[in-house]
């Protein structure tokens, strides 16, 4: 008789599995429903202890205080105002900084520079308007410097404003506004020609 040649075991396929081949997932399933019932019957025992010991007074006023690492916060309503839009509160203007904000050297001498900036700009927009590029270039390229200067200036002098007195300082918010408009001549001139 003739023997049949056994095959070796590395060249045999693997053998197949009736199953599908995706992990089996009731363990995790499990796991996470073990965890959940655990944890609600944790909070069903506080819950319970809780009305077990019934209401306790506070031992000791400056350790419930040192405890609320917060409690230099103000947290009143007086604090927040509606916006207009009816959207979320803001924090309100606030009038902590005394008058004359607006008054320093520093500021004065950057609304000088940007008043002379603008009417570069209105000169430089016109001049695009009329399809002169020269001029328009020209015009443009020093109203940017001069605005790039008295952005400059004040940027140093505004961030101290606005540590040492809030951002929501009634005169600071008119001094942002201002600067901003700055920035918005600085961008009608930044334009690619």
């Amino acid at each position: 008789m003739a023997t049949p040649t056994r095959r070796s075991r590395s060249n045999e396929p693997a053998p197949r599995s009736s199953r599908n081949a995706t992990p089996n997932m009731v363990p995790v399933f499990a796991t996470v429903g073990l965890v959940v019932v655990a944890a609600l019957g944790v909070a069903i025992a506080t819950k319970k202890s809780e009305k077990d010991a019934g209401p306790s007074a506070p031992a000791d006023s400056s350790a419930a205080t040192a405890s609320n690492i917060f409690g230099d916060i103000d947290t009143s309503k007086e604090r927040f105002m509606r916006t207009p839009g009816g959207g979320s509160s803001r924090e309100k203007e606030t009038h902590d900084a005394p008058p004359g904000m607006a008054d320093e050297p520093v500021f004065q001498e950057a609304r000088k520079i940007a008043a002379e900036a603008k009417t570069l700009v209105e000169g430089a927009l016109a001049a695009e308007k009329a399809g002169d590029v020269p001029t328009w270039g020209a015009k443009a390229k020093e109203a940017r410097e001069k605005l790039d200067r008295a952005l400059e200036m004040t940027a140093d002098w505004h961030i101290d404003l606005g540590l040492k007195w809030g951002s929501r300082d009634a005169q600071l918010l008119r001094i942002d506004a201002e600067i901003a408009t700055w920035r918005k001549m600085l961008s009608q001139v930044r334009k690619a020609h």
